[in-house]
């Protein structure tokens, strides 16, 4: 079966894509579905099944019988538009939740034996580095999703509104606010999570790196509330920007003041940090298009280590190795954060990796999803069963 996830409206797309017939299904990402919650339940409560009863559970019933995947998305930021990124991050369930190493990176182990055949079709105005973030981050889906193949097409149109995607005439010269230290900085909290998340902490270890700084919380202090720095911080989900905060980066994107200092953490449960990298790009990006000034991003690898700090106590010297790079990439953030413009200019995103070894890491990673299942009453082979 060829499933085709798209963003068109309906006119649009009876004129661009083939009719729906046998072998062929069209899955339009309106009306949009929730967007997924990070709760694992699809692993650990109903295998292969979101918990969220809409569309978004068809979605995956549908990919679990396809051979080709074809997806037509607007481009934001370099990635997809955000009712096509709510289907993608919903389709973990597609996935099992255990991990080995793919590709030389770590990823989790396909639940289904047939191989997807992907193609990324991406229109709008896109710019030349939102190409080369694009391209990236739908090698790495297709890296995720262990695809036989991946294919990335970019059109100039395809029904865009107009004026998307524009940069903002009012943009300030970067000079304008050279040589000034943010006295106040906006933390944007981007998980679904709020609170309870990985995302939460890291913004704690952040502010008690800011000594002297006033910080604030929520767009409302990064709109009006006269901060001259933002820190937008995030969960990665399916390697990129979560759906929810995507809409939001894209509903501000005109709003933030001009010149203001834009700098990104992003979080993952992999083992390597690196695999942060094109969500932080289509951050950069969004500042590109708001008019804004891009500071500095990080990407934090093993996050889930941060859930285990009584453990990660007791561990001693070797808890200390595994949160070296993670530290000096909170510095290395916290440190530009504090330079003045015209001192620190951009600043060279920075990767933390822990520094256990990744077998030791894969191995605590599956146990506790394994644990988590089976406190649901799931056996092993539930935990894998198929749609």
């Amino acid at each position: 079966m060829h499933l085709i996830l798209h963003d068109l409206a309906p006119e649009r797309a009876e004129r661009l894509l083939p009719q729906q017939c046998e072998g062929v299904v069209l899955f339009p990402a309106a009306p949009s579905v929730k967007p997924c919650t990070g709760c694992f339940q699809c692993w650990v409560k109903t295998p292969g099944q979101c918990v969220i009863p809409d569309r978004g559970r068809e979605f995956l019933r549908l990919l679990a019988k396809a051979g080709k995947l074809t997806v037509v998305s607007r481009c934001h930021y370099g990635g997809f538009s955000p009712d096509v990124k709510a289907l993608i991050d919903r389709r973990i369930g597609y996935m099992l939740p255990y991990f080995h190493v793919h590709e030389g990176e770590m990823h989790h182990i396909p639940r289904y034996p047939q191989r997807l055949e992907l193609t990324w079709r991406l229109y709008g105005d896109i710019t030349q580095g939102e190409r080369e973030t694009a391209r990236r981050y739908c090698a790495a889906n297709a890296r995720n999703m262990h695809a036989a193949s991946h294919t990335v097409c970019f059109h100039e149109s395809a029904g865009a509104p107009d004026g998307a995607g524009v940069k903002r005439e009012d943009q300030k010269p970067v000079h304008d606010n050279a040589c000034i230290t943010p006295q106040k900085i906006a933390f944007i909290n981007g998980s679904p999570r709020r609170d309870a998340s990985i995302t939460a902490r890291l913004l704690k270890l952040m502010e008690d790196r800011l000594p002297g700084r006033e910080i604030a919380r929520g767009w409302d202090a990064a709109v009006s509330g006269g901060a001259g720095a933002i820190l937008i911080a995030f969960p990665l989900y399916v390697d990129g920007i979560p759906s929810g905060l995507l809409r939001e980066l894209m509903a501000r994107e005109r709003e933030i003041p001009p010149g203001t200092r834009v700098y990104a953490m992003a979080n993952n449960g992999f083992y390597e940090g690196e695999q942060n990298a094109a969500a932080i790009a289509m951050v950069r990006h969004w500042c590109e298009r708001a008019g804004l000034v891009w500071g500095q991003g990080i990407g934090v690898g093993a996050g889930e280590i941060l859930k285990r700090e009584a453990i990660m106590a007791m561990a001693g010297v070797l808890a200390r190795r595994s949160l070296r790079d993670f530290h000096r990439a909170l510095d290395s953030l916290a440190g530009h954060m504090l330079t003045p413009i015209a001192l620190g200019a951009e600043g060279g995103d920075a990767y933390s990796r822990p520094g256990l070894p990744r077998a030791m890491y894969i191995r605590g990673g599956n146990i506790s999803f394994y644990a988590a299942a089976k406190k649901n009453g799931l056996t092993k082979r539930e935990i894998e069963r198929r749609m």
